[in-house]
């Protein structure tokens, strides 16, 4: 996430680090069932199949100094979780649509 302004980054930085984990784990996991990478949704998984990963993102943001959603964290836990070949290009729109989630 690229920010126009250091006002918009500190805007972003003391909301996004006022919100409780089970807010961020909420955002993360609207945006994962939404996109449903996988296709677990469609094939009728179960509701929560996306919350152990929303968890592992969430907590990855909270550790991350700027608490941005990056591709990268999401790279390495999709990759750590369903052991598939990613790219991280794949996970470009889904952290900005994170991102922005946060925002609100």
């Amino acid at each position: 996430i690229v920010f126009s302004s250091w006002t918009l980054r500190k805007k972003y930085l003391i909301i996004v680090g006022m919100k409780k984990r089970e807010d961020i784990i909420a955002v993360v996991k609207t945006v994962l069932d939404k996109d449903d990478l996988m296709g677990f949704l469609a094939l009728g998984a179960p509701k929560d199949e996306y919350y152990g990963i929303a968890q592992t993102i969430a907590d990855f943001i909270m550790k991350t100094k700027n608490k941005i959603c990056t591709s990268e964290i999401l790279f390495n836990a999709f990759t750590e979780e369903f052991e598939e070949d990613f790219t991280k290009e794949e996970f470009d729109d889904i952290s900005i649509e994170i991102n922005n989630k946060l925002m609100d």
